[in-house]
């Protein structure tokens, strides 16, 4: 899970996809791969004041 804050409730979609970004580029789910998980989800999450979005991207592992 990556969490982005928007200035304005247009820019949320844009935070949220810049999160997941930042997932893939970090490789977070790489030590789960390690232990064995196969698929791993994530989450892309941006807030705006109370409104929020949530952006959900499966990664399966191909080792």
């Amino acid at each position: 899970m990556e969490f982005k804050v928007a200035k304005k409730v247009r820019e949320l979609e844009k935070k949220a996809d810049e999160a997941l970004r930042q997932i893939a580029e970090k490789q977070y789910a790489a030590e789960l791969y390690d232990d064995g998980y196969e698929i791993v989800g994530n989450y892309g999450i941006a807030f705006c004041g109370k409104d929020c979005l949530v952006k959900f991207q499966g990664e399966e592992s191909f080792k």
